[in-house]
C-alpha cells in the first residue's frame, strides 16, 4: 500500500502491540494492541496503542491498559515500558531472519491449542463400526455433540482468517 501511495498502513489482528516500519516514505504500524480482550491475562493481552495523527501527519503513539471492562491512559511507568518494547521491536524487525525465528517460536507455542481445537475426535475402530452401522448418521450425531457453537466458530476462525491459518499452518511445519 505504501508502495501505491499510502502515508500510513495500520495492520491489525496481532493481539498485541507490534512495531512501527518507516518504509519508502511510509509508515508502517504492525498490532495496536486488544483494547478489550479477556482471553488472557498478560502483557500483551492487556495493552494497546492509539494512534493520533497531529498536523503535518504527525503520528503519536498513546499507551493505554485493560482495567476490568474497560481502558485507561497507562500511567508513566507502564507507558514507558509500553512504548520502550515497541520501539525495541520496531528495531529487531530490521535484522536479517529475526521475524521468520520469532514467528516459528511462536507457532511453536500456539500449536498445541490450534490442534486441541480441531482434533479432538477419536476415529478407531468402534466409531467405525457403529457410523457404519447407524447408515453413516453416527458420525454426523457425534459431531453435533462433540462441537458446539462456540468451538465451530473457532475452528471457522482458524480456517477463514488469514493470521490464524498462517499461524496454524507454520505450527504444523515446525512439528517433526
Amino acid at each position: 500500500m505504501v508502495e501505491k501511495g499510502a502515508n500510513l498502513v495500520i495492520c491489525q489482528h496481532t493481539h498485541c502491540v507490534g512495531c512501527e516500519e518507516k518504509y519508502q516514505g511510509g509508515t508502517i504500524v504492525y498490532g495496536q494492541g486488544n483494547f478489550l480482550f479477556d482471553m488472557q491475562e498478560n502483557e500483551f493481552w492487556n495493552t494497546s496503542l492509539l494512534i493520533q495523527l497531529k498536523d503535518g501527519f504527525e503520528i503519536d503513539y498513546v499507551p493505554l491498559v485493560k482495567q476490568g471492562n474497560g481502558v485507561r491512559l497507562a500511567e508513566e511507568q507502564q507507558k514507558a515500558e509500553i512504548l520502550d518494547g515497541f520501539y525495541k521491536r520496531s528495531e529487531q524487525i530490521k535484522q536479517d531472519g529475526f521475524i521468520e525465528t520469532q514467528y516459528i517460536e511462536f507457532a511453536k507455542q500456539m500449536i498445541e491449542g490450534y490442534l486441541l481445537n480441531v482434533s479432538s475426535i477419536k476415529y478407531g475402530f468402534i466409531f467405525k463400526v457403529l457410523n457404519r452401522l447407524s447408515g453413516r448418521r453416527f458420525l454426523s450425531w457425534y459431531i453435533k455433540r462433540k462441537y458446539k457453537k462456540a468451538k465451530l466458530l473457532a475452528i471457522e476462525n482458524y480456517v477463514e482468517c488469514e493470521a490464524h491459518r498462517e499461524l496454524l499452518l507454520k505450527g504444523l511445519n515446525c512439528q517433526g
